[in-house]
């Protein structure tokens, strides 16, 4: 029956006299507004049908229904419609018949249809004789709670999802005792093992034989749970025996109680960071093409030596040749020759020091514990014997000369700079040394000393005041007349390099061609030289001597610029001049270090009429055989020669010996230092015709050259005086 529901119906007692009657009463009042101040529980009767008989105030909170509106109905209504046609209010009653309890969870509707996740437990009520009154129905609102737990649940999914689509990762659990309990993709992927494999065995079979031997598995897992953390990079294997670098990580894995149970282990395979890592090293630290040491490591390990109080020698070699490899036979040929040096370097010094490259065509050798200047010059004839032999290059034979320098520690030097830097100084002097005894770039050792430091700052004081000179316009161009010995007629003129030092005055290049020559604007100067002097020589052919050639000496670096042929052609076309109004003069030195790189722009300015000297001509080793190869017009007596021609018969032996070769190769000769008529005489006896000296002509401007040339015009050509003035400005 329908009630007010407001009060709980109880069991009937039995009568009672009144004072126990009325204690029942008000027991019963107490239990009732108890059970109807409980908020979050909702507590009410059914009877034997399942009909509702009482109501809390917990039971309105979470279904929604007051105690008029839901006493005497059915319970049936707070199940899903799924549920009542499963019978499942029936079975709930019919199970807790059966066991005096029955608890459950399930979604439950209130009486706006909204549904809650349920916790409910049905007990059984008997009167006191054991008859079945009803039953008592709790029921608790845990939506959250439940969705609390789906939440974990679809969180514990997707982790595990998470772990198991890593794949770059092997991500695993170990436990207490290092067995493997888990197996990510990425594990099986990196170890080669499914997770039916190894699951169950220990960790220890990753490591190799040597680890496992150390106790190194063990003595993992006991750093990560002392530290709370274990991280290294090490070998591990492979299920097929393979290795690979590893990044790995283990961590501990506690319960609520702080009790261990496990780890999380993280592997890694690192083999292509690590071969990165090394190939980045390697370009930091070595030179790609020899694989040597580069300067940097050079450095490290010269500041290693240093710091000890052993002795130190430092060697600084130059490859002689090599740029020329690569300007005539390409660099792929060049390259093969550096390597191949580079071997033979190794190779001399051996184990006894460390050998590196500094660039290009430079090379450093340190060697710890040699103080001994005899030692050290005598590893310098090692590796100059080394050289000696060629490089071949298919049926091609190569060869290159090695220039060294030396520096010995402590003497010359306390630090890698100062050590590399004397020994450069002292490797500059040899290569001077070579140049000054021999046309030949050939091999040569030089120790450092102190003076070389003042040297070396007196060149670098020269090139910069060069520097200066060239944007001052303090270079000029002098000239010394060339005369045809029968009647001293002038016939041309070789244009001289001065420079109007604002401090020392008027300086011939005997006081800087040295560093100029060595120069990175050496190329620049020489254009500058050919081109001055076309417009000199265009000047004087305006004067009527048509004939008039003016000569000019080059440098090696005009070659290597490879733009001679255009800056000779282009200056004779600037001044409307044939190419027979110039004549280029080479040294046998020039010849010798640039051979291949010259032969075909001579050959070209040859054919176009250019005359093409030789200068200095016998005072080297040049063979004969340049005579053939190189297309020259000119061969010029040095006047090494020429001083003693009138004393020494070895002089005018060899004089003849060149004019007799010049008359045979279809050659002219200019004997150069022609001093008193007595040399004049005897060159003429010899055959030679032409030639300059002081005896003609001592340099001079080109202002007074053309003011003497004019006079020479104005006596053999009666006419108006010629303007000195007007011919410079044209």
């Amino acid at each position: 029956m329908r009630g007010s529901g407001s009060n709980l119906v109880t069991p009937q007692h039995a009568p009672q006299p009144l004072d126990a009657g009325l204690a029942l009463v008000e027991t019963d009042n107490q239990f009732r507004l108890l059970v109807n101040a409980v908020v979050d529980y909702a507590i009410y009767m059914l009877d034997l049908n399942g009909l509702v008989m009482t109501w809390n105030l917990g039971a309105e909170r979470i279904k929604g229904y007051t105690a008029d509106e839901i006493v005497g109905c059915h319970f049936g209504l707070f199940y899903t419609i799924e549920d009542r046609t499963a019978g499942m209010p029936t079975h709930c009653l019919k199970m807790a018949r059966r066991d005096g309890r029955f608890e459950t969870e399930g979604w439950r509707i209130c009486k706006d249809g909204t549904r809650f996740w349920a916790s409910v437990a049905i007990e059984t009520i008997h009167s006191e004789d054991g008859l079945l009154l009803g039953f008592a129905k709790v029921t608790r609102d845990t939506t959250e709670k439940c969705q609390a737990q789906i939440a974990l649940r679809e969180s514990e999914r997707q982790f595990r999802l998470l772990v198991n689509g890593v794949t770059d990762y092997a991500l695993y659990m170990l436990d207490r005792e290092g067995i493997v309990t888990s197996w990510n993709t990425g594990a099986q992927r990196i170890k080669g093992y499914t997770a039916e494999e190894i699951i169950g065995q220990h960790f220890s079979q990753f490591f190799t034989d040597a680890d496992r031997l150390a106790n190194i598995p063990t003595r993992c897992l006991q750093a990560a749970t002392s530290e709370g953390r274990f991280e290294a990079e090490a070998w591990r294997v492979r299920k097929d025996g393979s290795l690979f670098w590893a990044n790995v990580i283990l961590d501990p894995i506690h319960d609520e109680t702080g009790t261990l149970i496990g780890f999380a282990k993280i592997t890694r395979d690192v083999g292509d960071r690590r071969r990165n890592e090394e190939h980045l090293y390697r370009l930091a630290h070595f030179d790609t093409l020899t694989e040597l040491p580069n300067r940097l490591t050079l450095s490290k390990t010269l500041e290693e030596a240093v710091s000890s109080p052993l002795p130190v020698t430092v060697l600084m070699l130059d490859l002689d040749g090599l740029k020329d490899i690569n300007d005539t036979l390409g660099h792929s040929i060049g390259d093969f020759v550096l390597k191949a040096a580079a071997n033979r370097i190794r190779i001399c010094i051996g184990e006894s020091g460390t050998v590196g490259r500094l660039g290009g065509d430079e090379f450093a050798v340190a060697l710890p514990g040699l103080g001994d200047p005899a030692l050290a010059t005598e590893t310098c004839r090692q590796l100059i014997d080394a050289f000696r032999s060629a490089f071949v290059w298919e049926d091609r034979e190569i060869y290159l000369g090695l220039s060294i320098g030396i520096a010995m520690a402590p003497a010359d030097g306390t630090s890698p700079e100062e050590l590399l830097s004397n020994a450069d100084l002292a490797l500059y002097q040899a290569k001077a040394q070579e140049q000054s005894y021999s046309s030949l770039p050939e091999s040569g050792f030089s120790l450092f000393r102190p003076c070389l430091r003042d040297a070396a700052r007196a060149r670098r004081t020269c090139e910069r005041e060069l520097r200066r000179a060239i944007s001052e316009n303090e270079l000029e161009l002098f000239y010394q007349p060339q005369v045809r010995l029968q009647d001293r007629s002038v016939i041309g003129a070789e244009a001289l390099l001065r420079w109007h030092h604002p401090e020392h005055g008027l300086l011939t290049p005997g006081a800087f061609l040295h560093v100029l020559e060595r120069s990175t604007f050496a190329a620049a100067v020489g254009d500058w030289v050919i081109r001055t002097a076309c417009g000199h020589a265009a000047a004087v052919r305006r004067l009527g001597l048509d004939r008039f050639q003016v000569s000019v000496n080059l440098f090696g670096a005009q070659f290597r610029k490879h733009q001679i042929v255009e800056t000779v052609t282009q200056s004779l076309n600037d001044n409307a001049l044939s190419p027979d109004a110039i004549v280029l003069e080479i040294t046998e030195r020039i010849i010798l270090q640039n051979d291949e790189i010259m032969i075909h722009p001579l050959r070209k300015l040859r054919t176009l009429g250019v005359g093409v000297a030789f200068d200095d001509y016998g005072t080297g080793y040049a063979s004969l055989s340049l005579l053939k190869r190189f297309p020259l017009s000119q061969l010029k007596i040095d006047r090494l020669f020429v001083n003693n021609l009138c004393c020494d018969t070895k002089d005018a032996a060899v004089i003849n010996a060149i004019v007799t070769l010049a008359e045979a190769f279809g050659l002219g000769v200019v004997a150069e230092g022609i001093e008193s008529e007595e040399q004049e005489f005897a060159l003429k006896a010899l055959g030679c015709a032409s030639g300059q000296g002081y005896l003609y002509a001592r340099p001079m401007p080109a202002e007074q050259v053309l003011m003497t040339l004019a006079k020479q015009t104005d006596t053999r050509a009666p006419g108006p005086p010629i303007d000195v003035t007007t011919l410079m400005a044209e």
